[in-house]
């Protein structure tokens, strides 16, 4: 991963310093430098999954993108504790894990079911010819909402 510092211009750094946010672009640099640890230590297949939220007081606050993977990411909470303890983070005392994904966008719409030919037919004679007035208006609505030809 490519630092920032190293490529930023003297301008970009008078701005920086200016409007007060070098601590916050320290700290999410120093969020991402324990993300990467973190992935070092989980197994292959959660490292994709979860990252460092936060790091508040003695608390390290880890996100994972679904609560399966939170579930995960809980079980290896001592070990990931234990390694950054012994590796710079002496002070980290606990974690909290926080559920959602990084960019928080909607899931996509499902796609509308669609009907086959033979499924259409079924229903329609169904609509035409079930004793029930009510249940044969039913199967007539179905049968109008195919969204795709065959």
């Amino acid at each position: 991963m490519e630092d920032r510092a190293d490529t930023t211009t003297i301008e970009e750094q008078q701005v920086i310093n200016h409007r007060g946010i070098a601590a916050l672009l320290a700290h999410a640099r120093q969020l991402l430098k324990l993300t990467e640890q973190i992935k070092g230590i989980v197994p292959a297949r959660l490292g994709p999954h979860c990252r460092v939220a936060n790091v508040r007081n003695a608390t390290l606050v880890l996100q994972a993108d679904t609560p399966a993977w939170a579930s995960l990411l809980r079980l290896h909470g001592p070990a990931i504790l234990a390694h950054l303890q012994g590796n710079g983070w002496p002070l980290l005392t606990k974690t909290k894990f926080l559920i959602g994904s990084p960019t928080e966008e909607p899931a996509p719409a499902p796609r509308p079911a669609t009907l086959s030919q033979n499924a259409l037919e079924l229903l329609q004679r169904e609509a035409k010819t079930c004793p029930d007035a009510e249940l044969r208006a039913a199967w007539a609505r179905l049968a109008r909402h195919r969204t795709s030809n065959p």
